[in-house]
């Protein structure tokens, strides 16, 4: 294993990095019990992003699965998880915002949406086109009639998630400021993005 770029994502900030095919970008949960909302996008055309509905539509499953695809028409696959010791992931391309977290009484507070914006928009991203997002060791409830609440995070300190790419990629990823329900375990804490060269 070959780590060719890092990135540490300090509480409640976002960073990017480029991913090139056939590498591999490791996302590990530093200190534990923290989520990260990460966006992928086509390096070369960033009309190509992510998007949650059509992962989700074309491998049957709002929670779990293991390609992300983009966005119509383009359709390919993005990113592959190859390894993945935490398996709790929240695929549904919601994001906290600011009206969320003043909902919640965080009243002036940035959320993912915001961050996300801020480190996208360097890249020639505007703040409406942000992407969908794909929510790393999140833990998503979902009940019979409907109703979905955030439960406490997946990952343990060390943790990490392996994503393979099929293109080159631009991946920004906030590390979630949500304290004020079980998202992060009421705490925010960092994220560590590595690209790794497969041999």
């Amino acid at each position: 294993m070959k780590v060719v770029d890092e990135v540490l994502i300090p509480p409640r900030e976002g960073r990017t990095i480029k991913v090139l095919k056939d590498q591999t970008l490791r996302v590990t949960d530093v200190e534990g019990e923290q989520v990260g909302d990460m966006v992928v996008l086509n390096l070369h055309d960033k009309r190509e992003r992510y998007c949650a509905w059509l992962s989700q539509q074309l491998q049957g499953n709002l929670l779990q699965f293991s390609t992300l695809y983009s966005n119509p028409p383009f359709m390919r696959p993005m990113m592959t998880i190859v390894e993945d010791k935490v398996k709790v992931h929240w695929a549904g391309a919601s994001m906290c915002n600011r009206l969320l977290l003043e909902k919640r009484g965080g009243v002036g507070r940035f959320g993912c949406n915001e961050i996300l914006a801020g480190i996208l928009y360097p890249h020639g991203v505007e703040p409406h086109e942000v992407p969908d997002v794909f929510n790393v060791f999140m833990r998503m409830n979902i009940f019979e009639d409907g109703r979905r609440e955030n439960g406490f995070p997946g990952g343990k300190k060390g943790d990490y998630t392996d994503f393979l790419s099929h293109m080159d990629c631009l991946v920004g990823i906030s590390a979630c400021p949500d304290d004020l329900d079980p998202t992060n375990n009421f705490k925010c804490k960092s994220l560590l993005m590595q690209v790794i060269e497969n041999s």
